[in-house]
């Protein structure tokens, strides 16, 4: 079974695009975590890690013209959503923090099943 996560960054920033990425990892990699938690160092060692143990691996960029059309909150779930589609390996199920609940709907359309995990703050989809 092939599980992609999922994540954007951008957000809370003024200015500039929300940016997702989507990546189906072949392994685990150890120390993976919000990158905000982790030092720069760190997150140095673990793009290495994910770029070597990496199966599948899209971005999905929205840009600042689509935020100001949409809203921000939109644009990053589009920005997920054109991670997970552009994956060259398409996942069986995708693992989304929870407050993306409106992803959940859409995902639910691209018959991505749906299971709640052990993470307190995570769902796979």
């Amino acid at each position: 079974m092939l599980i992609a996560g999922v994540d954007e960054v951008g957000r809370g920033a003024l200015a500039g695009p929300v940016v997702a990425a989507a990546v189906i990892l072949k392994k685990d990699v150890n120390g993976l975590n919000d990158s905000k938690k982790i030092s720069e160092p760190k997150r140095q060692i673990l793009y290495k890690e994910i770029m070597k143990h990496a199966l599948s691996i899209a971005v999905g960029i929205k840009w600042n013209s689509y935020i100001d059309k949409h809203n921000i909150k939109v644009a990053s779930e589009h920005a997920m959503i054109d991670a997970i589609n552009d994956l060259p390996k398409q996942p069986d199920k995708v693992l989304v923090l929870l407050w993306q609940h409106r992803l959940l709907q859409k995902l639910r359309g691209m018959k991505l099943c749906v299971h709640l995990t052990i993470f307190t703050r995570c769902m796979i989809f």
